[in-house]
C-alpha cells in the first residue's frame, strides 16, 4: 500500500533467456510483436477493456530482455487490477486456440520496422542501440534481417508456450487506507 489515487499493477511472464546474436534480436521483435497483438492499443483486448473503464491511456505491455533474463508484462492503473489480469489470461488462451489476423500481423510488423528506421534519425538512439547489441552479440544494423525473418507462427508460438498462467506474478500498489 502506497500514497496513489488508484490500484497499480504490473502482471509479468517469465520467458526463457534467448541466446546471444541475431536470435536474441529476433525474440525480442516476436516479444514485441505479441504485446501489440494481445494488449496493444488497437488489440480487442485494449479497445474492450478501454471501453469498460478498466484501463487508461496509459496501460502497456511489451517484452524486455537484458542477459540470461526476460520477461513480458502489462501494467497500468485499474479499479480492478484482478479483472484486467482475468481478462488478459483469458484472451491469451483464446489466443492460443484460435491464433490471430495475419492481417493484424503484416501491419504491426511494417508499422515496428517504420519505427525501427525512424529511430535511425536519432543519434543518441542510435548509439544506445549500437552498443546495446553489441554486448548482445549483434551489429545493430542487422534489424532489417531480423525483422524479415519473423514470421506469424513464431509470434503464435510465443503466445502459446511461452505467456502461461503458470509462468506469471502479478504485484498490485493500492491505495493506502483513508488516502
Amino acid at each position: 500500500r502506497m500514497s496513489v489515487s488508484m490500484p497499480t499493477f504490473s502482471l509479468g511472464f517469465k520467458c526463457p533467456a534467448p541466446p546471444m546474436g541475431l536470435e536474441r534480436m529476433r525474440r525480442e521483435i516476436i516479444g514485441d510483436l505479441a504485446a501489440d497483438l494481445l494488449a496493444g492499443e488497437s488489440s480487442r483486448l485494449y479497445i474492450d477493456l478501454y471501453d469498460r473503464g478498466l484501463i487508461d491511456a496509459d496501460f502497456s505491455a511489451g517484452y524486455e530482455s537484458i542477459k540470461d533474463a526476460c520477461l513480458f508484462s502489462a501494467d497500468g492503473d485499474s479499479r480492478d487490477p484482478q479483472a484486467v489480469a482475468q481478462e488478459l489470461l483469458r484472451e491469451l488462451e483464446r489466443m492460443s486456440r484460435e491464433g490471430f489476423d495475419p492481417d493484424a500481423f503484416r501491419r504491426l510488423k511494417k508499422s515496428a520496422l517504420g519505427r525501427r528506421m525512424r529511430d535511425l534519425d536519432s543519434f543518441e538512439s542510435i548509439c544506445y542501440r549500437i552498443c546495446a547489441y553489441y554486448f548482445d552479440g549483434v551489429d545493430y544494423f542487422r534489424f532489417p534481417e531480423a525483422y524479415a525473418s519473423v514470421q506469424p507462427e513464431d509470434v503464435q508460438s510465443f503466445l502459446t508456450d511461452v505467456l502461461r498462467p503458470e509462468n506469471a506474478a502479478m504485484a498490485v500498489v493500492a491505495p493506502k487506507e483513508g488516502s
